[in-house]
């Protein structure tokens, strides 16, 4: 019986976002509990498509799907090979240890991609 090739898919794509940095709150810094924290990172557009109003940064692991608050729009045009910092204010929970989640681009037509935006404190 012969094997079938899957086709797979090689080159640029569309939508593509790549991590370029920890701009605030590398994994494992120490927090308050009950505080606010601004979660900030660098990401670029690493796809052949221009990301617009359409575009947002939503919850998909961990415990802070629970608790942010932000308005995730990504505002202004972000052309291919650009690079910008993405923001999340989030409210830390009152008991201790391990907390965090990931994020990760979604486009206008719902679909996710790119890579995961992570974040990982230890709450005291």
């Amino acid at each position: 019986t012969p094997l079938v090739a899957l086709a797979t898919q090689s080159g640029p794509v569309c939508m593509d976002s790549a991590f370029i940095a920890d701009i605030t709150y590398p994994d494992g810094t120490v927090v308050e509990d009950n505080s606010t924290i601004s979660k900030r990172w660098s990401i670029q557009n690493v796809g052949t498509c221009t990301w617009d109003d359409g575009f947002s940064l939503q919850p998909v692991t961990g415990d802070a799907t629970k608790s942010w608050v932000i308005d995730e729009k990504v505002y202004k045009k972000v052309e291919p090979g650009e690079i910008i910092e993405i923001e999340l204010d989030l409210d830390t929970p009152s008991t201790g240890g391990e907390w965090g989640g990931c994020w990760r681009m979604q486009g206008d037509n719902g679909q996710y991609f790119g890579t995961f935006l992570c974040l990982l404190v230890v709450v005291e």
